[in-house]
């Protein structure tokens, strides 16, 4: 909440709404998704594009999405394939929503994408 403080002394005309993302039923102009927890728990590939999409329904201009990944990318938790860690695959889905760019900062093993609606 510190930084959330921090945040309005500088710039006063944003709004901070943090909360289940499953629930929210009005739009942001930011939608930040740290995966799978926006989800409340791992997903498995098929409910990925599910839950894509929900949170583009909240966005009105820009989706980031983080995920903590590490080579090989096709596999989490305990050996369950998801291929949404994977930086490509990431890419190749979130441009068919707009305008992306998605790096992989190897150094603390995220992937951030970014969707410009």
């Amino acid at each position: 909440m510190a930084n959330i403080r921090k945040a309005r002394q500088k710039i006063s005309n944003v709004n901070f709404k943090v909360g289940d993302a499953l629930e929210v039923k009005e739009p942001y102009d930011v939608v930040f998704c740290r995966a799978p927890s926006f989800f409340n728990y791992p997903s498995p590939d098929e409910k990925f594009i599910e839950g894509l999409e929900k949170m583009l329904s909240i966005c009105k201009k820009r989706l980031i999405f983080v995920a903590y990944t590490k080579p090989p990318f096709g596999t989490w938790s305990a050996g369950n394939s998801s291929y949404f860690h994977h930086p490509k695959t990431v890419e190749t889905t979130f441009k068919k929503y707009g305008d992306t760019s998605v790096k992989y900062a190897s150094d603390s093993k995220y992937v951030i994408a970014q969707i410009q609606i």
